[in-house]
């Protein structure tokens, strides 16, 4: 995982990009910074997780991170200056702008925006009605989730469906949706009934 950061003046920093291979991260608590000491994230920039990021920083304000499986985070870049000898331009891993050759060798050209197009996927899930997890969360476990609401359509909980990737597919989990989502509406209905009877 790569994360883009903005450091500011108070050992604090914000996250202006995320990218990785995984749907999921979990960030470092502190970051070394490019003069010494150690960096917080406390601000997410607003297109940190777009697919379409817009308005980003300078190059030469940032600084990029590679953020190991175990959290161990290395300093790549600091401020438009390379500390690896590798190639790299203006959010290369957005645009393709950086060394096709370098990224083969480690391993950036399967990297992607984290989490892709996240939000736009939101807002397909709310479109659909229901979210699909398929491998995303933990390994080999799978799952659709359809929201349960009040009358006034807040939603309070969800009801959802789990399986094994080995033995379950997107089809056997999409034959579910129908009976989740009568359960919903009952549940719903019955919260409505409650409600009235108070």
């Amino acid at each position: 995982m790569f994360l883009d950061v903005l450091p500011f003046k108070n050992d604090t920093a914000r996250l202006v990009r995320v990218y990785g291979d995984e749907p999921c991260i979990t960030l470092p608590e502190a970051l070394p910074a490019p003069e010494g000491g150690t960096l917080t994230i406390t601000e997410l920039g607003d297109y940190c997780f777009s697919e379409k990021p817009r308005g980003l920083p300078a190059p030469e304000e940032l600084c990029r991170y590679a953020v190991e499986p175990d959290g161990t985070a290395r300093l790549l870049r600091a401020f438009g200056r390379d500390l690896t000898g590798a190639s790299h331009a203006r959010y290369d891993l957005d645009f393709g702008d950086g060394d096709a050759s370098t990224a083969a060798r480690s391993g950036e050209e399967a990297l992607h925006p984290l989490c892709g197009s996240f939000l736009e996927e939101l807002d397909k899930v709310r479109q659909q009605g229901y979210a699909l997890d398929y491998f995303e969360s933990l390994s080999h476990t799978c799952c659709v989730a359809v929201p349960v609401r009040s009358p006034e359509g807040e939603i309070y909980a969800a009801l959802s469906f789990s399986g094994i990737t080995d033995v379950t597919s997107r089809e056997q989990l999409a034959y579910y949706l129908p009976q989740l989502r009568e359960a919903a509406q009952t549940i719903t209905q019955k919260l409505f009934l409650l409600r009235e009877q108070v």
